[in-house]
C-alpha cells in the first residue's frame, strides 16, 4: 500500500501511517492558503508573478508589501507588441495622425480635400476684353487659388468655373434674375495626376426668377458633380445645399443652406461702405468687406471685395474675391464648397454690371436688385 503524505503547512505534522518524510507523486495534493485543499498543477511547478500570479482564497498579503510606482504600466508594457507606443490614458491601438495634403500635393486630391486643407481661397473673375470693346455680355469665367499670408493669390489655381448661359439671356435679362448654369473643374499642375484634370467637382444652377421685393428671391443650387456628366449632375442624389438672396431694405446678404434646407452661414455685407454707393475705379471704392456670420450673427469668417487695379475696374466688371473660411470644427468640407459657391454668387447678384441692372445718377452706381 502506497504512503501518502499530506503536507499542512508551514508549522504542519505529517500524517500518521508513513514512514519518514517523502515527496507526493506529481498532481499530489497539497495544502494552500487556508480554505481548502487546491491540486498544483503537474511536477508542482507555479509561474510567479508578473503574468498568471492568483492570490488564493484567504491569502493575506504581509506587512509592508506594497507594489511599486509604475508596477501596472510597465506590465502592460511587457504585455503589448513590439513596437507599439503605450500612453497611459489613451489607445494604443490609435495609429499616427493622417499627414494633410499641402503644397503641390493639393492637386493630386479630389476638391472637397483640397478646401478642407485651405484657410482661405482667392477667387480671380477672368478680364474679358472683348466684352469691355463691344458691349455684349460675355459668360463669366473664374479661376480659383490658395490664399497667401498677404491675402493674394498663391500658386497654380486649384479650380477653374466656366459660365453656361444663352447669349439672349445674358443681354436682355439682368444679373439677379437671369439663369445660368456654372461648372467648377479641377486643375492640376503639369505633369501632375491627370486622374483630376478637367475632371468636374461642382455643378452650379441657378433658374430665373423674377424679382420684387420679397417674392421671387434669386437662390442658387449646388451639386457634386464628381463622376458624372452635365446631365447626372443636376439631379437632387447630388444637392448639397444652396445659396439664397433673402429681402433686405438695405444690406447686401446672401443666406448659405446646406442638403437639409437648415441655415448655417450669413454672408452681411453693410451698406455703409463707400464701394456699394460709388463706383470710382479707385481702391477705396472698388474694396467691400462682407461679414460670414452663423445663425447667431456672430462673425465667424470674412468675404472681401478687391480691385483688379485702376485700369481694369475703369474698363471691365471683372473683380477679385477673398473667402476666409470660418475657424470652426463645424465647417465641413461641404460647407466649404458652398462658401465658395456664395463668392460667384455674390459677383452676379451684385457687382455684373449691364444696362438692366444698375441705376445711374451722375457719377453714383447703386448696384443690386428690382427691390
Amino acid at each position: 500500500m502506497a504512503s501518502i503524505t499530506i503536507n499542512l503547512g508551514p508549522g504542519g505534522q505529517q500524517g500518521s501511517g508513513s514512514q519518514g518524510h517523502q515527496q507526493g507523486p506529481p498532481g499530489g495534493f497539497q495544502q494552500g492558503p487556508p480554505g481548502g485543499f487546491q491540486q498544483g498543477p503537474p511536477g508542482g511547478f507555479q509561474q510567479g508573478p508578473p503574468g498568471g500570479f492568483q492570490q488564493g482564497p484567504g491569502y493575506q498579503q504581509s506587512p509592508g508589501y506594497q507594489q511599486g510606482p509604475g508596477y501596472q504600466q510597465q506590465h502592460q508594457q511587457q504585455m503589448m507588441p513590439p513596437g507599439q507606443n503605450f500612453q497611459q490614458g489613451g489607445n494604443p491601438n490609435q495609429g499616427a495622425p493622417q499627414q494633410k495634403p499641402e503644397g503641390n500635393q493639393l492637386y493630386n486630391v479630389d476638391g472637397f480635400t483640397r478646401l478642407e486643407n485651405l484657410e482661405g481661397i482667392f477667387v480671380s473673375q477672368k478680364t474679358d476684353y472683348l466684352e469691355a470693346l463691344s458691349g455684349c455680355e460675355q459668360p463669366n469665367q473664374y479661376s480659383i487659388y490658395r490664399l497667401n499670408k498677404n491675402q493674394e493669390k498663391k500658386g497654380k489655381r486649384l479650380f477653374k468655373c466656366k459660365e453656361n448661359s444663352g447669349c439672349c439671356a445674358r443681354l436682355c435679362l439682368s444679373g439677379e434674375c437671369r439663369p445660368f448654369q456654372v461648372t467648377i473643374d479641377h486643375c492640376t499642375l503639369e505633369g501632375g495626376n491627370d486622374e483630376y484634370d478637367d475632371t468636374p467637382f461642382l455643378a452650379v444652377d441657378r433658374e430665373c426668377k423674377c424679382t420684387f421685393y420679397c417674392f421671387g428671391r434669386p437662390e442658387m443650387k449646388v451639386y457634386d458633380s464628381r463622376g458624372k456628366s452635365k446631365e447626372e449632375a443636376i439631379d437632387m442624389k447630388n444637392y448639397i445645399g444652396k445659396i439664397l438672396d433673402p429681402f433686405n431694405c438695405c444690406n447686401l446678404v446672401v443666406n448659405v443652406y446646406d442638403s437639409d434646407g437648415d441655415l448655417q452661414y450669413i454672408i452681411n455685407g453693410s451698406c455703409c461702405q463707400l464701394g456699394i454707393w460709388c463706383k470710382f475705379p479707385c481702391e477705396p471704392c472698388e474694396t467691400i468687406t462682407f461679414e460670414v456670420q452663423n445663425k447667431q450673427n456672430d462673425k465667424i469668417g470674412e468675404c472681401i471685395k478687391k480691385s483688379k487695379g485702376c485700369v481694369q475696374s475703369a474698363i471691365t466688371d471683372a473683380d477679385n474675391f477673398i473667402m476666409m473660411f470660418p475657424e470652426t470644427q463645424k465647417t465641413t468640407k461641404e460647407m466649404r464648397a458652398l462658401l465658395m459657391c456664395a463668392v460667384i454668387f455674390l459677383d452676379f447678384r451684385f457687382f455684373e454690371e449691364n444696362p438692366n441692372n444698375k441705376k445711374r445718377d451722375g457719377n453714383v452706381v447703386i448696384v443690386g436688385s428690382d427691390d
